[in-house]
């Protein structure tokens, strides 16, 4: 079922684990001058704005020398090695507020950054596959600074992609939460779609939800859309995956066959939920009425493929 349209799956960074394993790779990875370093900063990314022609918004590449020295060499500053992309190492750096007291807002200030959740609904897929785990590493990172089995201090391990424990040496890995999202189908192939209460009230995209300890991703689909809707779904089969760091989901992507087709939403999440055939949607969102989710995420891509008609159950 995996469509070419939406190449969540098809890897453009080569993540070179065992390289980044290797004593003292990082420090001297992000030093060469060929390296590309991305800047993180609570959340958002160093970004430069879509001119000239372009369509949307690029990661703004720096080397390590474009950094203030204080920050650069601080030995408590967090770089974080990501991969190769094209050839080419990248890497990147975590922008604090103060560094022992000095600022780094001045430096931020000639920057322009967007919040991660933008750049990926609007930015290119290449470039979002490196976006993307530099802010879930940045994420972790900020919550894994002591163990959680003995309390004590962590300090970063091979490259960004580990902590250890300082004082009963357990290593710790960045956590990743599964998550759900569903296009439901019923024997008309209409579609059914939500409006979370946390978005405009024009704006309809697919179900989804986290999986809880000890169920299958299956048994997920049909208890999350059971939940938010009362819908019941029979058939599930999986599309494709996408990973979303708000803070730390991996978006699981499900095609599921309705049974029933009374919708109750559960008030608290949903706000409205509907069925839609291909021209209703289509019209709603040609004429404005109805906004989607972003070109590239995998809410965008499960819907596209159903207005194709390329879905299977």
């Amino acid at each position: 079922m995996h469509s070419d349209r939406f190449p969540f799956a098809l890897p453009h960074l080569d993540r070179n684990a065992l390289a980044r394993s290797e004593r003292g790779f990082l420090e001297r990875i992000r030093r060469e001058p060929s390296t590309r370093i991305a800047a993180v900063y609570d959340r958002q990314l160093a970004v430069v704005p879509a001119g000239g022609g372009e369509t949307g918004e690029r990661l703004r590449w720096f080397i390590a020398d474009e950094f203030p020295g204080f920050l650069r060499e601080h030995p408590e500053t967090l770089w974080l090695y990501l991969g190769r992309q094209d050839g080419v190492d990248v890497v990147a750096i975590v922008i604090p507020e103060l560094v022992e007291g000095m600022s780094t807002r001045e430096w931020r200030t000639g920057v322009v950054w967007r919040e991660l959740r933008q750049f990926v609904e609007g930015g290119a897929w290449s470039e979002c596959e490196v976006a993307l785990p530099a802010v879930a590493l940045a994420n972790w990172h900020v919550t894994a600074l002591f163990c959680g089995r003995c309390g004590g201090r962590t300090q970063l391990s091979q490259s960004g992609w580990v902590r250890v424990c300082e004082n009963c040496s357990v290593e710790h890995f960045p956590r990743t939460d599964a998550a759900v999202i569903m296009a439901v189908v019923d024997e008309d192939d209409r579609l059914l779609l939500g409006n979370s209460t946390k978005w405009p009230r024009n704006r309809f995209s697919t179900l989804a939800g986290f999986v809880e300890p000890g169920e299958t991703l299956e048994a997920a689909v049909r208890r999350e859309v059971l939940e938010e809707t009362s819908v019941r779904v029979s058939d599930v089969a999986y599309w494709e995956s996408q990973p979303w760091p708000f803070p730390a989901s991996l978006m699981l992507g499900y095609f599921a066959r309705a049974v029933s087709h009374s919708i109750v939403v559960e008030e608290d999440e949903i706000r409205e939920a509907r069925w839609f055939t291909r021209a209703e949607l289509r019209d709603g969102a040609e004429r404005g009425s109805i906004g989607l989710p972003g070109a590239t995420t995998i809410a965008r891509g499960l819907i596209e493929v159903w207005l194709a008609g390329e879905h299977r159950l």
